[in-house]
């Protein structure tokens, strides 16, 4: 059950809201439209919400679509493919919903704790995905927030060994709030053109990302995949290059360095289990065009 709720210190009427990485507390909304927020300890009243985390809180006659609600109440709400845990709903319309009454201990903690628990243990060992990842994958709730936490840390890796269509398929699987989470892409360009384009496709609109790394085969590959990558996204601050032992690196650095405007920076150490790195950055707050 939700225990009582303090004071509110703020007063949030006829607006509209949307994240991600927005999270309030001790609010009061009122006639809000609300997208991809996390809402703890608030009233919300006559509220449309989507794809929302809300925790601790009570709600009424407001609209909720795609929500993770906790430990809250619910009083003439329409509410449609939801996941409720521990949270008592009355007078209220649920469609497509899942309803659960036995938290576990991970969704006892504080989200802000949670997700420096997931932080810490959601680390790639030896090529295999985290054990922690592979156990939350029957609980929707709980997967989705480890895997937004998983791939702001993480490469999201993309390959044409398997044609793409591994992917495919789980970019077209992942949530619109894990997708978001995705800020790092990692890219093997020894590929068909139409692959990395198809990817650049499914990631645009819906993706946060800023940093690429790529691995190439042949210099044109990667001036090809910088090209389809910057125009495709348009939100990529700073690109890796990793230069292969058995292929002429200077070639490939210089052409990048062509395609950029600018020269590349050597990269001292290691990243993501790769060496002999060189860096393109653009200036704080600003992309690469």
């Amino acid at each position: 059950m939700s225990t009582p709720l303090p004071e509110m210190e703020s007063e949030i009427s006829d607006t509209t809201l949307t994240g991600p990485n927005l999270a309030i507390r001790r609010a009061a909304f009122v006639r809000g439209t609300l997208h991809r927020l996390t809402i703890t300890t608030s009233t919300l009243t006559t509220c449309t919400l989507a794809n929302c985390i809300i925790t601790n809180s009570t709600i009424k006659d407001c609209s909720l679509s795609n929500c993770n609600i906790s430990t809250s109440t619910l009083v003439k709400c329409k509410i449609t493919n939801s996941a409720l845990h521990e949270s008592p709903f009355l007078k209220s319309k649920l469609s497509g919903c899942r309803v659960m009454n036995s938290p576990s201990i991970l969704r006892k903690i504080l989200l802000e704790l949670r997700r420096m628990i997931f932080k810490d243990c959601l680390k790639i060992q030896d090529g295999k995905s985290p054990a922690l990842l592979i156990a939350l994958r029957s609980d929707k709730e709980l997967y989705e927030q480890a895997l937004e936490v998983y791939y702001k840390i993480i490469y999201f890796t993309v390959t044409p060994e398997l044609g793409g269509a591994r992917e495919r398929e789980l970019l077209e699987e992942l949530s619109p709030r894990a997708l978001s989470g995705i800020e790092m892409l990692r890219i093997n360009i020894h590929y068909v053109p139409s692959f990395l384009r198809e990817t650049v496709r499914l990631l645009k609109k819906r993706s946060n990302i800023n940093t690429v790394l790529l691995e190439y085969e042949y210099a044109s590959m990667a001036r090809i995949a910088l090209l389809d990558i910057r125009r495709g996204l348009g939100t990529i601050s700073e690109i890796y290059l990793a230069v292969r032992a058995d292929c002429s690196g200077v070639s490939a650095v210089d052409t990048c360095s062509a395609c950029l405007g600018f020269e590349g920076k050597k990269v001292v150490g290691e990243i993501d289990g790769l060496t002999d790195l060189w860096c393109w950055q653009a200036e704080e707050g600003r992309v690469l065009t």
